[in-house]
C-alpha cells in the first residue's frame, strides 16, 4: 500500500532547526511505518504544503500546493480539491494528515490526526484577523476527513 504522509510541520521544523510536538509525531509515525514496511507491503511517500521544502529522512516531500491558506479557502468554501489530486491519487492509496493542514484530495481517503480543536472551541485565542473564518475552515477540514485519530479522550469529547 502506498501511503501519503503529511510532513508540512516536520519540514518547517527541520528548516528552523527545532521540531515541535507535531513535527516529532510526524517523524515518529514515519519511523514506525518505515519499520513496518520491512515486513509489510507499505511504501510511505512524503508530501507537504509550501515551497523550498528540505529533504527529510523519509525523502524530499512532494508539494501538495504552495500555500495551504489558499487551499483551505478553496476546499472549504467551494469544495475544490487540490489541483494536483489526480497525480497524487495515482501515487498513493491513502493520505495521512499529521497536522492541522488537512488536504482535500479527490479520489484519496484521508486520515487526519487532530491533536485538539482549540481553534473551534476557543476562537478568541486565535489571531484576530479572520478568526471566525479560520475556525470554520478548520472544522470543515476535520469533517471531510474519512477517519480521525486524536491524542486523548478529552480531545475526542471536544470533537463529538
Amino acid at each position: 500500500m502506498d501511503i501519503g504522509l503529511s510532513c508540512t510541520v516536520w519540514s518547517k521544523g527541520e528548516r528552523a532547526g527545532h521540531l515541535d510536538g507535531i513535527g516529532i509525531y510526524s517523524r515518529a509515525l514515519w519511523q514506525g511505518l518505515n519499520k513496518l514496511s520491512q515486513t509489510h507491503d507499505i511504501r510511505v511517500k512524503p508530501y507537504a504544503f509550501g515551497t523550498d521544502l528540505p529533504a527529510l529522512p523519509c525523502g524530499s516531500p512532494g508539494v501538495l500546493t504552495k500555500d495551504y491558506r489558499i487551499h483551505a479557502v478553496l476546499s472549504g468554501v467551494l469544495k475544490l480539491p487540490l489541483h494536483n489530486s489526480a497525480a497524487i491519487a495515482r501515487n498513493v492509496e491513502l493520505f495521512h494528515a499529521t497536522d492541522h493542514h488537512i488536504p482535500l484530495i479527490r479520489g484519496v481517503p484521508v486520515v487526519a490526526t487532530i491533536m485538539d480543536v482549540i481553534p473551534v472551541i476557543h476562537p478568541e485565542w486565535i489571531k484576530q484577523d479572520l478568526k471566525h473564518l479560520k475556525s470554520w475552515l478548520f472544522s470543515t477540514s476535520i469533517e471531510r476527513a474519512d477517519h480521525i485519530i486524536t491524542i486523548s479522550e478529552y480531545s475526542k469529547q471536544d470533537m463529538v
